[in-house]
């Protein structure tokens, strides 16, 4: 029997986990209480080379950097389990996961738009205990924009069968096979968060860079002009709305946009549970315009959204565009669009704005007082 037991195949698939949706709860007289949550992420699947190092910008299977869904429910649905357990090959089942042909997402369209389902999609059942425990946990990690990482194990039939001689009975997910749809079991799994990445995340929530895409395209914009109002009755400052120009210096006079007209709008953000980050990102957006070929009058431009918290607006917005004269005010913003996609554009370009960062210089001292100082 131990024998047995030893001999069971599992394969673990490690996520890291960015988005909790908050729990749904509903309530009939047929079939109870019912809780529901869905966490959201990529797959930490970086290659290892035969000496134990990892290397994240290489795969090692084709989940690298895909995207998944784990939902958890409660309590759990044991007609539903035991299904699972005949067509799956396994006793005791909590959930199922179910990996798209090639590891490849869903595309559909909704109300005319593109969408997408995760190649990747769990479902696990626990107790209202279980549920409670992992839904404060992720609560947690939210709000203080921790990643999570999780160890989902895999078993059932539709793994590969061993090699009479293999002595470890753990698969690598680069064993699967993953040419036609499959679903496995879950057994067990492991929900963990770590305090090394609080400074990394910040306290607002951004655009994750994926293993496969490079650093983006960095603008700096010296800014000329600035316009807002205050509501007196709220006390809420109106869009801050200012303009300036492309200032990169040297290294960016012979770009198209050199010196191009910029336009930022600042707007309170507020963050909206039923659209998923990064489509409601919290940096914001931008469209470039570049100059028309056949329009001679033309010329060339970007165009901001960028958002900011409310506690922001008086302790760090008001401030900066408040500075006394001989202060340059500047904005670092980094697109999450490659540069080479902005430099040849013929036509407009809109984007996501990953971060921005404000740069201000201020003259301490005049030079003819710093040269008075000099000469006492």
């Amino acid at each position: 029997m131990v024998e047995e037991e030893a001999r069971v195949t599992t394969c673990d698939l490690r996520l890291e986990i960015f988005e909790y949706g908050g729990a749904h709860t509903w309530y009939d007289p047929e079939s109870g209480l019912k809780r529901r949550f869905v966490l959201t992420g990529w797959f930490d699947d970086p290659y290892q080379n035969p000496v134990g190092d990892f290397d994240e910008s290489q795969a090692d299977s084709p989940f690298h950097h895909q995207s998944f869904s784990l939902e958890v429910v409660s309590p759990p649905d044991f007609t539903w389990l035991g299904n699972l357990a005949a067509k799956l090959g396994t006793e005791n089942p909590i959930g199922v996961a179910r990996v798209l042909p090639d590891v490849q997402p869903e595309s559909f369209e909704v109300l005319g738009e593109h969408a997408e389902e995760p190649p990747v999609r769990i479902r696990i059942n626990l107790t209202a205990d279980a549920f409670e425990a992992v839904r404060q946990q992720a609560a947690e990690a939210y709000k203080y924009r921790r990643i999570m990482w999780a160890k989902i194990p895999l078993t059932g039939n539709a793994l590969p069968a061993l090699e009479p001689d293999r002595i470890f009975s753990k698969l690598k997910p680069k064993k699967l096979d993953v040419s036609v749809q499959r679903d496995y079991a879950v057994k067990d799994f492991e929900i963990f968060d770590t305090r090394y990445s609080d400074d990394l995340r910040g306290r607002v929530r951004r655009i994750e860079r994926k293993r496969d895409e490079s650093f983006g395209a960095n603008v700096s914009v010296l800014l000329t002009d600035v316009r807002y109002k205050i509501d007196l009755e709220s006390g809420e400052v109106l869009p801050v709305s200012c303009e300036g120009r492309i200032d990169e210096g040297f290294r960016g006079r012979d770009k198209p946009y050199a010196n191009a007209r910029v336009y930022v709008d600042f707007w309170e953000f507020r963050d909206e549970r039923n659209v998923e980050v990064p489509e409601k990102a919290f940096y914001g957006e931008f469209r470039y315009f570049p100059k028309e070929a056949e329009n001679e009058h033309s010329e060339t431009f970007f165009a901001l959204d960028l958002n900011y918290l409310a506690e922001d607006a008086r302790a760090l917005l008001m401030p900066i565009f408040s500075q006394e004269s001989g202060t340059t005010t500047r904005l670092a913003i980094n697109l999450v669009n490659e540069e080479d996609e902005i430099l040849t554009a013929t036509e407009n370009v809109d984007g996501k704005v990953r971060y921005y960062l404000f740069e201000i210089e201020k003259r301490i001292m005049d030079r003819s007082d710093a040269s008075a100082s000099g000469e006492d």
